[in-house]
């Protein structure tokens, strides 16, 4: 198999970035935390470009919540920010 080069820079444009804020985001649009991070998307896609490149990114807490469904469990998510670079990088 061949090997083929993909550079971050090339994983972190600008639009790569907004078409993964519009998939992290997909079902949680009604969330407050989703909503803040879209009012001010320009800022926040650079702000995470910035962070991502420099190697400086800061990790936040994960969300912690439980189902019940068929047993509780404890399920732990990152917060908006993280899935975007997640879904960038994926």
């Amino acid at each position: 198999m061949r090997r083929s080069h993909v550079y971050l820079e090339e994983l972190l444009r600008p639009h790569v970035l907004g078409w993964a804020a519009w998939r992290a985001a997909r079902g949680k649009r009604d969330q407050p935390d989703v909503q803040r991070f879209f009012e001010s998307l320009d800022q926040e896609l650079l702000a995470l470009r910035e962070d991502a490149l420099s190697g400086a990114f800061p990790f936040r807490p994960m969300n912690r919540f439980l189902i019940h469904d068929p047993k509780t469990r404890s399920i732990e998510a990152p917060c908006l920010r993280e899935r975007v670079l997640h879904h960038a990088l994926a």
